[in-house]
């Protein structure tokens, strides 16, 4: 597998837990670019303590080919799913920050408020067709189906009483994406508690900024670097 990556993907975990946003029982995973028709995460441990030895390599199907020897995460089929129907992304996050379970339950669509979560401008449906039994997982390949079609196009979704998922063509986006979709949702929840439910920023201005603001290798770039650097003073 590719080091490079993994190591990448290893830092992911650790960002998004420092970051608050990747509690003990969420994840983030990548495609394999050297087999589009795999993906690799880790093993379910919490984030906080992955390395590369924790990293395994799992098929569209949720099976493990490769990597790791230890546990898959029940929720895996989340990751499969959105990577068999989407062949433009290449990294998913899951977690369940507060925030976000919050605006699902309130009824409220989440929208972009802030120039960080205008990649938000598609809209950000939400998700409550989970399977009896399940415990409110996506713990199968049916139910993994059925969350990648409410998906859809898009970049994010809720899942109701949940959390959220985010995807992107990268580690590096996925993460800014998964830190920036809590920053905005408690924006807009402040503006709620002020009995201000605002439009939000315009289609075209989002895209544009999401483009110029987030997405450049600049601002990505310095992003990570910060939240690189935030992880190494905590040690």
């Amino acid at each position: 597998m590719n080091s490079g990556l993994i190591h990448e993907l290893v830092l992911a975990n650790r960002i998004l837990s420092n970051e608050g946003v990747l509690d003990g029982l969420g994840h983030v995973s990548v495609r394999n670019p050297d087999k589009k028709t795999s993906f690799l995460m880790a093993r379910a441990i919490p984030p906080v303590s992955v390395t590369e030895r924790d990293i395994m390599e799992l098929d569209f199907e949720g099976n493990v080919i490769g990597g790791s020897d230890g546990k898959p995460v029940s929720e895996r089929f989340l990751h499969a799913s959105i990577y068999k129907k989407r062949d433009d992304v290449n990294a998913v996050f899951h977690g369940h920050h507060p925030s976000m379970i919050l605006l699902s339950l309130l009824g409220k669509k989440l929208k972009p408020v802030c120039h960080l979560g205008t990649f938000l401008y598609q809209g950000v449906p939400v998700f409550k067709d989970f399977e009896k039994g399940s415990g409110m997982l996506i713990d199968s390949r049916d139910v993994g189906e059925k969350l990648a079609n409410a998906l859809n196009r898009k970049r994010a979704i809720l899942l109701w009483a949940h959390g959220y998922v985010v995807v992107a063509e990268n580690l590096k986006r996925v993460v800014a994406q998964a830190i920036y979709a809590v920053v905005n949702a408690e924006i807009q929840i402040r503006l709620l508690t002020f009995g201000k439910n605002i439009r939000g920023i315009s289609t075209s201005l989002a895209r544009e900024t999401m483009e110029k603001g987030l997405f450049a290798e600049s601002p990505l770039s310095r992003v990570w670097d910060h939240w690189v650097h935030r992880l190494h003073e905590r040690r």
